[in-house]
């Protein structure tokens, strides 16, 4: 199940052996990698041509020259993150040294020397800033450094919890709430920076390239925090050579070896008895249990003892998370579950059964619509798969007949992580070879159904690897060619399930699939059991054995220039990347009955309009196994989808005067569509609908079934036809297994309903002309380099990923469906096709209408317009202030819209047309829909915007006198027309509508954070200085307002045909912002009124705001020595040390059927934060 794949750890074992073989070539990651420059004057300012200028690394001794030109400039462009010493000498002149000059990962330095006549014996030494002001850099960047990464609290030591400590950076998790599960990965693409979307952001890890290829937005083999050296988050402002996003770049370098060994081993424990009750989780119910052990070790150093040439860092760790949650459910009562309702019907007599019409007057029963005696349901009558049904439902252990059962449902998970790095030098050529690889290993686990006994077990691995190799020559002092191979592998395996929930016939199960047992990966799973009223038995997406790989692979070339005031870099990238995807997924726009279940999925609701036969309450149906609906997908499709993907570039960071620097340049990138190997897919495309008569097609508004054209009319798949390696991959196309011997006859059939012909293998439009300007310069008004003014502005265009949203191979006829209604559930589609025999898996009956799904033909690339302008400046003890302003403008991003929703006005005419309400056909939509014969037909669309601005302000300082602190602030405003790939149109015609703030924004955000060793006794060696000395002290203080929330009238009001969240009317001059913002009531509900029948609500999307909220994370550390070289620290931390709850309204935003409540939670905050949690760690440090 899990395919062949090349292993990412035998690309790089090739790559290297070709690095050794081409050594003439040089290997770098310009992008990574940092700049120290500067200018050589004299003492009357005058500058120096000529000088020799160095750069030593104090961690590794390792050692760069380069000599200043005409101009007196130097520079170093690929240098690695740390802490060096800069001397500049020329006969003549005193030798001048910057010592501790602080490089981060992709930032710039800036030193001017002025040389002193004197002896070359002589020498200067300045003691360099941790911080500087960037006066020849115009990008925005953020650097978490090693301090703030090891002593600040982490809940779940996700570094990406650390994302956002900078201004412009929102979250959608709450503040440090806990990311340490396997899921964790995706806490990233929570992150969204100066406005845009999670999936904009570009993580490189060692400067490979480390997002899903599938919602690019989550990290790829993330390397544990203990690995990680720091990161530099570039928010805006970045020249050409960065690339595949437009919002962020966040850039992590992993720490390497230095002449001296060092290392670490620690642990950190948390456990549920430590942690306070969360708000609203009132005894009796438990609290979630959660033991959560994180331990490893790291270690570094000269391969070869007292060898400066090679280096090694290797770290590995392990998590262990013992978690639940706690399940509250609505199962049937004992009673029942044995048929008698009577419980049901004292307390209510909508609840209370009735006979159905085919058994009035039979079996003792009375007439239609009458009681069943004594409220009960007969055994004789039950339906075998019906009692069955109710069988695997949870058996209650609450009193009462809502909420009745609460389950304590385990989740353990573990994640293992190892990262190595190896950095070697060779004088002789000027090269220098790094080599870095990542393994991540997550194993989740979990009940696979809800709303059920324990039936099944699943478990999903994430085995993720990452590597780079990295190979620097100096060609001479103003020239480098760098070049990079980069791999990464996002791997998803879901495993073989167990559990008595894969042995149906032993729980009673015996229905017949429509497609047969052949086309089932596991047979004997249980379906999905949906009943009105009771929670869901949940067959799971996950719970089969399937999965993806997700890889990419990119090539990067850079020549860098120093040539008098000028820095010119020109580059090359090519990358090939897609995923491999053999994962369980609805058909089309999506199953009627989610999750999909390639075992069927029963409804059963009590619908009369489908449901002749029905009892008027869905359980007493279920026993009768009288269903609404029945779904089953046929074979599931397996893709493998890959593209190439190309780019160009060129810059120049020009000297123009000592103070202004200006830089920009040009880049060009080609996206190219992604394609199947097997042409296995297909999209519906409006271009290839035809109307003529008998190709058109035709739908009974009775029955709803087409009964006349091509129920494949407007669907196109790429290719002219299936090729030969296509059998032995493909299970089936249309609905029937794919063998060697019906090959030729699937290719004629699909060329004869017009869904092969001939397209390109991408099918989609290719855009060539995606060239991107950028223009920016810092200028330095006084010349002190105490002061900066910057600004910058830019085109950038975004790689577009594969989205499961609208993944296309889950499309007819590649991946099949059946769906049929009002039958008994011990033979579903019986009613419909009388040959078929029951005690045996029968006949294959069609989807329809089609659910469908497509892609925008044009398919735009997605592309933001951004611009910066800000001042920097460095005030006394250290501190630099940065205050400044940021604007976006996102244009083409990905939304879905249903093309086959009516127009508004156009159903409702149509209904009154045929009948009204009451008389017309059960099926008229559907006959009448825009195209006929499909069901939803979800098209993924390129035409969604988005706008930012703000005011971002931060004060850093840097570890000084035992003090480093943090300070951020943003202040913003934020419109979308989709916050994410999974957004809907509200109205297919006027995208416009779902215009808002996005779900995710908040106005106001501030953050601190602060590490401070307490200045007590931190020299006493007496034993009360032991114990007494050496506390430290570190957290993050947060505060933000609240986030939006959409308003809607839960219903299609509107009469198009679906309803995706139509908002509700707002009463004009009334404002729900008002209040009263209370526990019980945070908005205005009587603001809100349901709409006109075919009327879209004018609310506006997302126009009430929740409450804001803080949270103060606090950790107190006990630091000392064992030995001289091997310390130890105590650390005791408090996640929401005050125990502080900030609420919100994620519960209240579905409005009711008038001005009043629609349920008791509306408008009132229904959650919170998570409640104060205690961690506890030791550590040895060496």
């Amino acid at each position: 199940m899990r395919g062949k794949r090349t292993d990412v750890w035998s690309w790089l074992a090739c790559v290297l052996g070709l690095v050794v073989l081409l050594a003439g070539l040089s290997f770098s990651q310009t992008q990574t990698e940092g700049t120290i420059s500067g200018t050589i004057t004299d003492e009357t300012g005058g500058v120096v041509p000529g000088v020799k200028v160095t750069a030593t690394n104090q961690g590794t001794g390792q050692v760069q020259g380069t000599t200043s030109n005409d101009l007196g400039r130097y520079v170093f462009v690929n240098l690695h993150f740390g802490t060096y010493d800069v001397a500049a000498e020329k006969q003549g002149f005193a030798r001048c040294v910057n010592t501790g000059v602080r490089l981060d990962p992709a930032a710039s330095v800036q030193l001017t020397c002025r040389l002193k006549v004197g002896s070359i014996s002589e020498s200067v030494t300045v003691q360099a800033q941790e911080l500087s002001v960037q006066t020849e850099d115009s990008k925005v960047a953020h650097v978490i450094n090693d301090t703030q990464m090891q002593e600040i609290p982490v809940n779940g030591r996700n570094f990406a919890s650390l994302l956002a400590l900078q201004p412009g950076v929102e979250q959608e998790f709450a503040f440090n709430s806990f990311q340490g599960s396997g899921f964790s990965i995706f806490a990233t693409e929570s992150t969204h920076v100066n406005g845009l979307r999670g999936d904009e952001n570009n993580i490189q890890i060692e400067g490979s390239p480390s997002t899903r290829t599938r919602g690019n937005g989550a990290v790829t083999a993330p390397p544990s925090m203990d690995a990680i050296g720091e990161v530099n988050i570039v928010t805006t402002g970045y020249l050409p050579e960065y690339s595949r996003a437009g919002g962020g770049q966040v850039i992590i370098q992993m720490k390497s070896g230095t002449e001296r060994y060092h290392g670490s081993a620690y642990e950190y424990l948390r456990n549920d008895a430590m942690d306070a009750r969360n708000y609203f989780a009132v005894a009796p119910t438990p609290k979630s249990i959660l033991k959560y052990n994180n331990f490893g070790y790291s270690f570094g150093g000269p391969v070869i003892p007292g060898k400066k040439k090679l280096f090694f860092y290797w770290s590995q760790e392990w998590t262990r998370i013992a978690s639940s949650y706690t399940l509250t459910a609505t199962v049937p009562s004992d009673l029942a579950r044995h048929g008698n309702f009577s419980e049901y019907c004292a307390a209510n007599d909508a609840a209370c059964p009735k006979v159905p019409s085919y058994l009035a007057n039979t079996n003792g029963l009375g007439a239609t619509g009458s009681n069943f005696p004594n409220d009960t349901i007969p055994q004789s009558l039950w339906s075998p798969n019906g009692a069955a049904f109710v069988g695997v439902m949870a058996l209650p252990n609450q009193p009462g007949l809502s909420n009745n059962s609460i389950q304590q449902i385990p989740q353990p998970n573990t994640i293992r992580t190892e990262t190595v790095k190896f950095d070697s030098q060779f004088d002789s050529i000027k090269s220098h070879l790094s080599v870095s690889l990542r393994h991540y290993r997550a194993d989740n686990f979990d009940d696979g159904f809800a709303g059920s006994s324990r039936l099944m077990n699943w478990n999903i691995q994430l085995p993720e690897r990452g590597g780079t190799i990295d190979f620097t020559t100096t060609f001479s002092p103003t020239l480098l060619n760098d070049f990079t191979f980069t791999s990464t592998e996002d791997i998803v395996h879901v495993n073989l399930p167990s559990g008595p929930g894969l042995n149906r016939t032993g729980l009673g199960i015996n229905f017949p699939f429509l497609f047969g047992d052949a086309s089932k990966d596991i047979a004997g799973k249980t379906p999905t059991i949906t009943v009105s009223g009771f929670d869901t038995v949940n067959g799971s997406t996950n719970a089969y054995p399937s999965g993806s790989i997700g890889h990419v692979w990119q090539w990067q070339d850079t020549v860098s220039k120093n040539r008098g005031a000028h820095l010119l870099k020109f580059g090359v990238w090519i990358e090939r990347d897609g995923e491999d995807d053999n994962d369980q997924l609805a058909i089309g726009g999506g199953a009627v009955n989610e999750p999909p279940n390639l075992n069927g999925a029963f409804r059963f609701a009590a619908s009369r309009s489908v449901n002749p036969a029905t009892t008027g309450v869905p359980l007493a149906d279920v026993l009768l196994g009288n269903f609404d609906d029945y779904q089953e997908l046929g074979f599931r499709n397996r893709t493998p989808w890959s593209a190439n993907q190309y780019g160009l570039f060129a810059q120049d960071t020009w000297k123009a005067t000592r103070r202004l620097t200006i830089s920009g340049g040009l880049r060009w990138d080609y996206y190219a569509p992604y394609s199947s190997k097997y042409c296995n897919w297909s999209t519906f495309d409006p271009f290839f609908y035809s109307n003529a008569p008998g190709v058109k097609q035709v739908v009974d508004p009775t029955t709803g079934f087409i009964v006349g054209g091509n129920p494949y009319n407007g669907i196109a798949a790429p290719c002219t036809k299936l090729p030969s390696d296509a059998v032995g991959h493909l299970k089936g196309v249309f609905g029937v297994p794919l063998t060697a011997s019906n090959l030729g006859a699937t290719n004629q059939r699909l060329i004869d309903t017009g869904i092969m012909r001939g397209l390109p293998a991408g099918i989609f439009e290719k855009h060539y002309r995606n060239i991107q300007p950028r223009l920016g310069f810092a200028w330095d008004p006084t010349g002190s380099g105490k002061t900066s003014v910057r600004a910058s502005a830019g085109i950038f265009y975004a790689h577009i990923t594969l989205s499961d949203s609208t993944l296309l191979g889950k499309n007819v006829p590649f991946q099949t469906a059946a769906q049929v209604f009002g039958e008994k559930a011990d033979c579903p589609g019986a009613a419909l096709d009388v040959s078929r025999n029951c005690l045996a898996s029968g006949g294959v009956l069609p989807q329809l209408p089609i659910p469908i799904s497509g892609g925008d033909p044009i398919s735009p690339i997605p592309v933001v317009y951004q611009w910066s302008a800000n001042v920097q400046r460095m005030l006394p003890g250290d501190t630099l202030v940065e205050a400044g302003y940021v604007g976006t403008r996102a244009r083409h991003l990905a939304v879905n819209a249903d093309f086959n929703q009516y127009r508004l006005g156009v159903l409702p005419g149509l209904i009154a047309a045929n009948g009204g309400p009451t008389n017309a056909p059960a099926n008229l939509a559907a006959a009448n829909a825009p195209y006929p014969g499909f069901g939803q037909t979800m098209v993924g669309l390129n035409n969604a915007n988005s706008r930012y601005d703000s005011l971002q302000v931060s004060a850093q300082r840097r570890l000084h006198h035992g003090l480093q602190f943090g300070v951020s602030y943003t202040y913003s405003h934020a419109y979308d027309d989709g916050s994410n790939r999974y957004a809907n149109a509200v109205d297919t015609y006027n995208v416009g509508l779902n215009w808002g703030p996005p779900d995710w924004q908040r106005n106001n955000i501030l953050g601190i954070n602060y590490v401070y060793d307490l200045p007590f006794l931190t020299k006493s060696h007496s034993l009360s200085g032991k114990l007494l000395g050496g506390w430290e002290i570190a957290g993050f203080v947060s505060y933000a307002s609240g986030h939006p929330y959409n308003i809607v009238s839960g219903s299609d009001v509107a009469v198009v045909g679906d309803n995706f969240n139509q908002n509700a009317n707002r009463i004009s001059g009334c404002n729900p912002n008002s209040g009263p913002h209370s526990r019980t009531q945070w908005f205005d509900t009587h603001c809100f009124l349901t709409p006109f029948s075919g009327t879209f609500g004018n609310a506006g999307r997302n126009s009430t705001w929740g409450p804001g909220g803080g949270n103060w994370d606090f950790a107190l550390y006990k630091n000392g020595a064992v030995t001289e070289r091997l310390r130890y620290q105590f650390r005791t931390e408090f996640f929401n040390v005050l125990n502080h709850p900030s609420f919100n309204c994620d519960g209240c935003i579905d409005h009711g059927n008038s001005n009043t409540l629609g349920d008791s939670s509306f408008g009132q905050p229904t959650g919170t934060n998570d409640p104060r949690e205690i961690q506890l760690a030791l550590r040895f440090m060496f």
